[in-house]
Parts: C-alpha cells; sequence; structure tokens
C-alpha cells in the first residue's frame, strides 16, 4: 500500500514523504506472523531561522517569530517605562504561542512590579505548567505570596526556588 510519512524536529522543516509497501513480506514459520523491515530515506532541510537554544541548554521552545518579535517588543517597550503597552505585546506573543515560557514569566514578573498580583499568579503558573525547572518562576510567586501576607505558600515558593538554584 502506499503512506505518508511525515517527520517534525525542531530547527529542521517538516518533510512529508511519500511510500510504496509492495508484498515483500516474509512469513515466520515459528509465530506465522508477518513481518517485514522497510528503511525510508527522509532528507531533512535546516531551518532559514538558527536554532535558538545555546550547547548546554537544558530548556528551548521553538517559538514562532511573530511570536518572537512581540516578546523582543514587550520587553522592550517595559524597559523604556511603558508597562500597559508592554503588557498588550507580551499578551499578544502568549496568542500567537500559548506555551511561550519566557513572555508568561515577563507577564508573572510585569503585573508583580505594578502590584496586580491576581494576575501576576495566573501568568506565573501557567509559566510553572510549561516548565516547572526555572527557579525564578517560584522565586517571584513566592515574592507575590509574601505581599498577600501567605506566608506558608511563600515559604513553598522559597524553598522550591532554592531547591532548584540552591545559590539564589
Amino acid at each position: 500500500g502506499e503512506y505518508e510519512v511525515y517527520v517534525t524536529m525542531s530547527g529542521f522543516e517538516p518533510v512529508l514523504q511519500r511510500v510504496e509497501l509492495r508484498d515483500n513480506m516474509r512469513i515466520s514459520a515459528a509465530s506465522d506472523a508477518i513481518s517485514e523491515v522497510v528503511n525510508i530515506e527522509i532528507i531533512l532541510r535546516p531551518r532559514a531561522e538558527p536554532a535558538l537554544a545555546a550547547p548546554g541548554t537544558s530548556f528551548a521552545q521553538d517559538v514562532p517569530k511573530v511570536a518572537r518579535d512581540a516578546y523582543a517588543k514587550g520587553i522592550s517597550k517595559i524597559r523604556e517605562g511603558k508597562s500597559e503597552e508592554g503588557i498588550v505585546l507580551l499578551r499578544e506573543a502568549t496568542a500567537e504561542f500559548h506555551d511561550y515560557f519566557d513572555a508568561h514569566l515577563a507577564l508573572g514578573f510585569e503585573f508583580y512590579k505594578l502590584g496586580k498580583d491576581n494576575e501576576a499568579v495566573v501568568a506565573l503558573d501557567r509559566a510553572r505548567q510549561i516548565n516547572d525547572r526555572i527557579y525564578v518562576v517560584y522565586y517571584t510567586f513566592g515574592l507575590v505570596m509574601v505581599r498577600q501576607q501567605k506566608f506558608r505558600a511563600a515559604e513553598y515558593a522559597f524553598g522550591k526556588a532554592a531547591e532548584l538554584n540552591d545559590s539564589h
């Protein structure tokens, strides 16, 4: 029969390869099972954009360019002191790529700085769901909990942050 093999790999263009398998199957006398080994050669081509992860990176995301651009503009606006404009752009980045860790984390921290604790918790929780191995998510969450005088939650968050990065 005819089959399609679709291959996706971070940093490479997706490839669809059509293959046709003929009736060359062998039947094993021991089990009467049909078995066949087929080798398919598929050539992967690197994407035009370079991979974003540096050597030794333990977490990397293949973020669409439109989301990366919105994130970069949002961070730039925040650095210029234009928080609301930056937040709009960061939300745009998360709308383009729902699992954008850096954008959710930046939103959480910016909301914390503005005293918008409930929004900070939502953004930080989303960042934690995407990657729970980054200490700054827990540290920032701990700061929010201290401000809300939820000291047990803050203690847990700071403990988790220290567990992930004991030098902090």
